[in-house]
C-alpha cells in the first residue's frame, strides 16, 4: 500500500486537490500536463489537444436514414449498415441507448413507440426492410402465425413416427417438442447395448444380431 507522504517535519502533507483541464471550456478532471485523459491522448498522438478525426456525428436520424437505401415508396428500403443474427438491422442510436432494432427504430420515428404486448410484423417478409408502410403490429401469437415456420407443416419426426398429441412432449429445457417413439427406441438400443456387453464380458463371446 503505498504510504501518505510527510513532511521534513514528520507531519503528513495534505494531499492536493485536482484541477481541471486546461482546456478552455473542458470541465474534466487533469490527468498529465495538465490535460484530462481524452485532451491529452490527443495532444500525444496528434500534436493538438483539440484535434478530432473522422467526420461530424450528426442526430440519430440523419445517421440512420444515411444507412437507408430508399428504392421508391412502396418498395422497401433496404438497411445497408450492420445487421442482427437473424438479418434483421442493427442501429446505435448514441449515447446510454442499446442497440436497436433498425425497423423497430424506424417505425417508432414514423408512428411512435409501440406499445407493450405488441410486435412489428413485416408485411414483404424484407428483414432488411424499414420501410414504416411495410410493417404493421400485432401481437405475438399473430406474428408467429404469420411468419415462415418450416417447422409448423411437419407431420413426422426424421424417423417416420407422427406427430400426434400423444407422440409429442415439450423437452425441460425449452428446446422444442420431441418424439416419445424415437426415446423409446433409443431407451430399448441402449439396454440391449448393456445386455450385450453383459454378455460379452461373461461369455467371452456375442450373440450375433443382439445390437441390431
Amino acid at each position: 500500500m503505498k504510504s501518505r507522504p510527510r513532511s521534513a517535519l514528520g507531519t503528513y502533507v495534505a494531499y492536493s486537490q485536482p484541477t481541471g483541464c486546461k482546456v478552455p471550456g473542458c470541465p474534466s478532471p487533469s490527468r498529465s500536463l495538465g490535460f484530462c485523459r481524452p485532451h491529452y491522448y490527443r495532444w500525444h498522438c496528434f500534436g493538438d489537444p483539440l484535434h478530432f478525426s473522422g467526420r461530424e456525428r450528426g442526430t440519430p436520424e440523419s445517421r440512420f436514414w444515411a444507412k437507408v437505401q430508399r428504392n421508391g415508396a412502396t418498395e422497401c428500403w433496404d438497411w445497408t449498415g450492420s445487421t442482427l443474427g437473424r438479418g434483421y438491422g442493427s442501429f446505435w442510436p448514441g449515447g446510454a441507448v442499446s442497440r436497436v432494432s433498425a425497423h423497430r427504430f424506424a417505425f417508432e420515428l414514423a408512428n411512435g413507440p409501440i406499445p407493450e404486448g405488441l410486435q412489428i410484423d413485416h408485411l414483404c417478409r424484407n428483414r432488411r426492410c424499414v420501410n414504416p408502410s411495410h410493417m404493421e403490429l400485432v401481437s405475438l401469437a399473430e406474428n408467429v402465425r404469420r411468419g415462415n415456420n418450416h417447422n409448423r407443416d411437419k407431420t413426422h419426426c426424421p424417423q417416420g413416427h407422427l406427430y400426434s398429441p400423444d407422440n409429442i412432449y415439450w423437452t425441460k429445457r425449452g428446446k422444442g417438442y420431441k418424439c416419445r417413439a424415437c426415446k423409446a427406441c433409443h431407451k430399448a438400443y441402449d439396454k440391449r447395448r448393456r445386455v450385450a456387453r453383459y454378455t460379452l464380458l461373461s461369455n467371452g463371446s456375442m450373440p450375433l444380431g443382439l445390437l441390431a
